[in-house]
C-alpha cells in the first residue's frame, strides 16, 4: 500500500509540474534532438535532470500524454540550441582530440561541456555539444628556457618526455595542463630546456620501469615495494591516469632498494626478498629457470632485463629473487592463512608444485598440481581418484560455483576458493579430468579480463575465518 501511494505521489507531482510550469517551449523545424533509451527505474524527472531540459519539453517533443515510461522506450531529447553550441554525432574512428581539432576547440572544453569521463571511450552515435564560440586551448609561453613541441598524431606525454629527456611531471608543471586530458594534434607544448640539469635524469634514487601489457600502477608498486602515490607523484600522474605498454615510469627508490635484499620487518610479519645467483648450464632458459626456482616468468625477465627472445649462454650469471613469506596467524586450526596472491601465495604455490586441497564444508581432501596460471592458479587433479572426490564434493557435477577450501603446500595452509569445472588445456592425460580447474586466493584475478571475482573472494574470506 505504501509503495502504491508513493508511486501515485510521484505521478501527481510530475503532472503538477507539467500543469503549472509557464515556460513551455514550442518546437520548430530545425530544432536538434538526441535519443535516450529508457532503462529500469527511470522517470521523466530523472531524464529531464540528466539532460537539463524540462519535463514539458520532453513530453512535447515525443507527443506524450502521460508521464508513464516503458523500459526500452526511445525518447527524443531536445538539445539546447544557441549561437555558440552545435551538436556533433560521433562516427567510427572518432576520438576527442580529432573532434576538438576539427572544430578548433580544446578537448578540455568538450569534456567540461558534456560532463564526460576522459578515461572512457566515445561510442558511435553519441551526441556531443561542441562550444563553437569558445576559444581553443592556448598555452602562454612560460618564463625560462624552453623548446616548442607541436603535438602530432600518436603523441602522448610520456613519449614526448622521453624524446626530450625530461619527465612528464616537468612538462605538466611547465605548461600548467591536466595530465588526464588527451593531447590535441597541433597543440603547442613548451618543453623545459634542462638538458644540463641532472635532476631530469634518473639518479641513484630512481630506476626506470617500462610498462608491460596488463600492468597497473598498483602492480608496479607491489613489484618495487613502494607506495602507489609515490609513483604517481614522480611521474606527474593522477589516480585516473591511464598507463600504456612501453611507457617509461620513474620509480623513486632509495639506494638500499635497488635489486638488493630487503630485510625482515621488526615483527617478522611482512614478505621480503633476497637474491641468489644461478650459473647457466646447458639447456637452461629463462622459462625453465622460472619453473625451477618457483618465480613468475615475467618477474624472472624483469629482474634480469630479459626479453622473450633472450638466449642464455653457458656460464652466464642469472639473478634469482627469493621470496620469504612469514607465517601469519589464523583464527583457528581449521582455517588457512589469508595471503595475498601477488606478494605471498603465488610464491608458496608456484607452477609445478603439488598440494592437498581440503573442502572447508565437507572436510574431503584431494591432491592437485599447479600446472599453469599467472592471475590465479590453474590446477589439475593428480589422479582419477582425486577427480572423483572433486566430483562428489560438488554433489556429483562439474560446476563454476566456488567453494571455500584450504590449499596445503609444504606444511603451509592457505585460504582459497575453488571451482571444479574442467576447461581449456591440460598436462595430465590419465586423471579422467579433461582440462584444468581454477583456484583463487586473496586479490587474484580472472584471466579473461583481469578483474577480481568477488564470489571467489567471499569464499576465501570464509576459508580464512575472517567473514
Amino acid at each position: 500500500m505504501k509503495k502504491r501511494f508513493a508511486k501515485r505521489l510521484v505521478v501527481i507531482s510530475t503532472l503538477a509540474m507539467l500543469t503549472f510550469n509557464p515556460y513551455t517551449k514550442v518546437f520548430a523545424a530545425g530544432d536538434q534532438f538526441t535519443t535516450h533509451t529508457v532503462v529500469s527505474g527511470e522517470s521523466l524527472w530523472k531524464i529531464s535532470v540528466k539532460y537539463d531540459v524540462s519535463i514539458q519539453e520532453i513530453m512535447q517533443a515525443n507527443n506524450l500524454s502521460s508521464a508513464n515510461l516503458a523500459v526500452g522506450q526511445q525518447l527524443k531529447i531536445p538539445v539546447k540550441s544557441s549561437d555558440n553550441v552545435m551538436v556533433y554525432t560521433v562516427k567510427s574512428g572518432d576520438v576527442l582530440w580529432k573532434i576538438a581539432a576539427t572544430y578548433n576547440v580544446s578537448v578540455q572544453d568538450i569534456i567540461a561541456y558534456n560532463g564526460l569521463d576522459p578515461s572512457k571511450y566515445l561510442y558511435v552515435g553519441q551526441k556531443l555539444y561542441i562550444p563553437t564560440s569558445m576559444p581553443a586551448q592556448t598555452n602562454t609561453p612560460p618564463s625560462g628556457d624552453y623548446i616548442v613541441h607541436t603535438v602530432e598524431s600518436g603523441d602522448v606525454l610520456w613519449k614526448i618526455a622521453a624524446r626530450y629527456n625530461v619527465t612528464t611531471k616537468q612538462i605538466v608543471a611547465f605548461n600548467k595542463i591536466d595530465p588526464n586530458i588527451p593531447l590535441m594534434i597541433g597543440q603547442k607544448l613548451y618543453i623545459p630546456n634542462i638538458q644540463d640539469d641532472t635532476s631530469s635524469q634518473p639518479t641513484n634514487e630512481q630506476v626506470i620501469h617500462i610498462v608491460q601489457s596488463g600492468e597497473s600502477i598498483w602492480k608496479i608498486s607491489i613489484k618495487y615495494r613502494i607506495d602507489e602515490q609515490d609513483i604517481l607523484k614522480a611521474n606527474g600522474l593522477s589516480e585516473a591516469s591511464i598507463i600504456y605498454p612501453g611507457q617509461k615510469l620513474i620509480i623513486p627508490q632509495s639506494n638500499e632498494q635497488q635489486l638488493k635484499p630487503n630485510v625482515p620487518s621488526a615483527d617478522n610479519t611482512q614478505p621480503y626478498i633476497t637474491y641468489i645467483e644461478h650459473t647457466v648450464q646447458a639447456g637452461d632458459t629463462p622459462w625453465n629457470l622460472s619453473i625451477k626456482y618457483g618465480i613468475p616468468y615475467t618477474e624472472m625477465k624483469e629482474v634480469n632485463n630479459f626479453t622473450d627472445k633472450t638466449m642464455l649462454t653457458i656460464g652466464q650469471k642469472v639473478t634469482i629473487p627469493v621470496h620469504h613469506i612469514p607465517v601469519t596467524a589464523t583464527p583457528g586450526p581449521q582455517y588457512g592463512e589469508y595471503l595475498d596472491w601477488w606478494t605471498q601465495a603465488q610464491y608458496l604455490f608456484p607452477i609445478g608444485a603439488k598440494a592437498k586441497v581440503t573442502d572447508l564444508t565437507t572436510g574431503k581432501s584431494y591432491k592437485v598440481i599447479r600446472s599453469f596460471g599467472a592471475f590465479h592458479a590453474d590446477c589439475e587433479p593428480l589422479t582419477a581418484q582425486d577427480a572423483a572426490i572433486m566430483y562428489e564434493i560438488w554433489r556429483n557435477q562439474w560446476s563454476w560455483v566456488p567453494r571455500a577450501a584450504i590449499v596445503e603446500v609444504d606444511g603451509r595452509k592457505i585460504a582459497a576458493s575453488v571451482t571444479n569445472m574442467p576447461h581449456d588445456v591440460q598436462n595430465i592425460k590419465d586423471n579422467n579430468f579433461n582440462g584444468h580447474f581454477d583456484v583463487h586466493f586473496l586479490n587474484s584475478k580472472r584471466h579473461k579480463d583481469g578483474l577480481v571475482n568477488e564470489d571467489h573472494q567471499v569464499q576465501i574470506k570464509i576459508a580464512a575465518g575472517v567473514r
